[in-house]
């Protein structure tokens, strides 16, 4: 596009710059490679146009300016091209321009004479331009409004005296981060305090001494390590399967698996749970296949969706064992014999799971003794193996098939070495004896504080599994919630709302460790109870009564059975 910009003037004391910018569809019609190259000439081509021959002759030392704006972001739009000095001429008389933009030029002339600094390059598109800024205001008033905004907590975990922690206040709140409290976090999904344990640690600071903190390429290109192979054969074993891929997240294990899968088997139909994961709907989503949904935990509902298809149709039913959320645990054996009874292949999600059941920590399936009738299980390491990443485990030429095209795996750095050296250490600590004891130690903690919140008249789900859901079903008040027992009480437990879950689902996801101490325990109870009061939530009948808070059946929590470091 071609602009004139006229020049500096005095004007009442101060120096103010008039810019006058009319889009010249004359010039526009030349060449771009000619402008670069004309210089002084343009002027000449100026004279042939009545609007810009008169603009010129009046303004004899008038700029003419080039501004590509073809393929520049409209947020970070750069003057480009050279400027030139014209001389004056005599004024091309009678006739309007033949291309009819003298309006754009009489309106351009009546711009406000504004202070330098405040000047931009404006681009016109031949109507208003989108106020971006504007819009993306608008988004974020729109969370703030619904009380769905998140303000992430600063929060810097004691290594050595898990679950404790320094609180530093909001992202987005202006606290002065130098300034620190201590608090009990009663939200992690460190669910087993792996991420301390001595061993892990130690494995971590010998390859990182060894190999250095980075991968250095993708799996293709020297970014495979001893630490990634042997990592998926130990995880392979662990679902009983004859191998693994390891992700650098499971969000992106189960995308990169569902999608490459819808993508590749032609005609190819998801079977998909109402209430899995984003992860999981994302995947489903990007395959380009045809999806049906069947109802939460319902072999009923799928099995009528299943008949409606041919057995020679590719069909991939996927279920998660643990709910994130709700805590559910799904009916595993009745939807693996549904699904391979319609020739489809199953596909698990065990996120919530590994580490955490079974004998070695294989999940709900191999607690279950159900490994042989899942066809692809997905983990993480970033849950009970307190580590990061994802993984899938299956059959060796469907790994493969997703190690050769599936582009969340192939176009990606690979995981560290240091996390595989971590992963590696805490997968073989939970398959010992060690993660024999710290699952039962787990699980009874687990029954001690659900059994004291349900006593308490606290809403509290009572879930299959170790995650427990206190219901408050109003987004603000969940939230206020959340803040009064950090500020006040020490004691963090996240508030949990939309999009995470449908809106009057709102709740906070209470989630003990074998670390949590019995006054820990007892401190959380009765704070909790406090708030409720103090917010005027309503309390339920209790299902049971209890004579005292805990139970002889489960034992107290034992911190020097976990050898972290400073208690070793």
């Amino acid at each position: 596009m071609i602009y004139i910009t006229l020049p500096q003037k005095l004007s009442g004391g101060g120096v103010h710059q008039t810019m006058a910018q009319s889009r010249c569809p004359f010039l526009n019609r030349v060449s771009a490679n000619f402008l670069k190259r004309a210089g002084r000439s343009l002027t000449l081509y100026g004279q042939h146009c009545p609007m810009m021959s008169r603009l010129l002759c009046n303004n004899a030392s008038a700029t003419i300016r080039t501004i590509d704006a073809v393929g520049k972001s409209p947020m970070q739009l750069r003057i480009s091209g050279r400027s030139y000095n014209t001389t004056a001429a005599e004024p091309k008389k009678g006739g309007e321009c033949p291309f009819r933009w003298h309006a754009a030029l009489k309106n351009s002339l009546k711009q406000q004479v504004m202070p330098t600094s405040w000047l931009k390059p404006q681009v016109s598109y031949g109507h208003e331009s989108f106020d971006y800024e504007g819009y993306f205001d608008k988004k974020i008033k729109e969370k703030l409004d619904s009380s769905t905004y998140r303000r992430f907590r600063i929060v810097d975990r004691n290594a050595n005296q898990f679950p404790e922690c320094s609180y530093h206040g909001n992202t987005n709140s202006g606290t002065d981060q130098a300034v620190s409290q201590q608090a009990t976090v009663w939200c992690s999904n460190d669910y087993l305090g792996m991420s301390s344990h001595a061993e892990v640690k130690e494995a971590t600071i010998q390859a990182i001494g060894s190999h250095g903190v980075g991968a250095g390429g993708t799996r293709n290109i020297s970014g495979t390590s001893s630490y990634h192979c042997m990592l998926e054969n130990e995880l392979g074993s662990l679902h009983d399967k004859d191998g693994a891929l390891v992700f650098s997240s499971c969000y992106i294990a189960n995308h990169a698996t569902l999608s490459t899968l819808g993508q590749l088997m032609p005609g190819c139909v998801f079977f998909s749970d109402q209430k899995n994961h984003a992860s999981i709907i994302h995947g489903v989503r990007n395959g380009n296949c045809k999806k049906e949904i069947f109802n939460h935990n319902d072999p009923q509902h799928l099995e009528q969706l299943l008949q409606k298809y041919d057995p020679d149709v590719p069909k991939v039913v996927i279920f998660e064992s643990v709910h994130s959320m709700s805590g559910d645990i799904s009916p595993i054996s009745d939807l693996c014999d549904v699904a391979h009874h319609y020739n489809a292949l199953t596909f698990i999600d065990e996120v919530h799971a590994v580490g955490l059941y079974g004998q070695h920590g294989g999940g709900v399936c191999e607690r279950d003794g159900l490994l042989d009738k899942v066809d692809i299980v997905s983990g993480t390491l970033g849950k009970a193996f307190g580590v990061q990443g994802g993984y899938v485990a299956s059959s060796p030429k469907l790994l493969d098939v997703i190690r050769s095209y599936a582009p969340g795996f192939i176009f990606t750095t690979a995981m560290s070495p240091i996390l595989m050296a971590a992963a590696l250490k805490s997968v073989q600590l939970l398959k010992s004896e060690v993660g024999q004891v710290l699952r039962k130690q787990h699980q009874s903690t687990v029954k001690q504080v659900k059994d004291a919140l349900i006593s308490s008249g606290v809403p509290t789900v009572d879930t299959p599994s170790h995650i427990i859901p206190v219901k408050v079903g109003n987004p603000a008040l969940c939230t206020k919630a959340s803040s009064i027992l950090l500020s006040e009480y020490n004691i963090y437990v996240q508030d949990i709302n939309y999009p995470t879950v449908e809106y009057g689902e709102e709740c906070l996801r209470v989630v003990p460790t074998p670390l949590h101490t019995d006054e820990m325990k007892m401190h959380f109870v009765n704070s909790l109870g406090i708030v409720w009061q103090q917010l005027g939530l309503p309390f339920v009948e209790p299902v049971k009564a209890c004579s005292k808070f805990f139970w002889d059946d489960c034992p107290p929590a034992i911190p020097h059975m976990f050898p972290i470091s400073a208690r070793a």
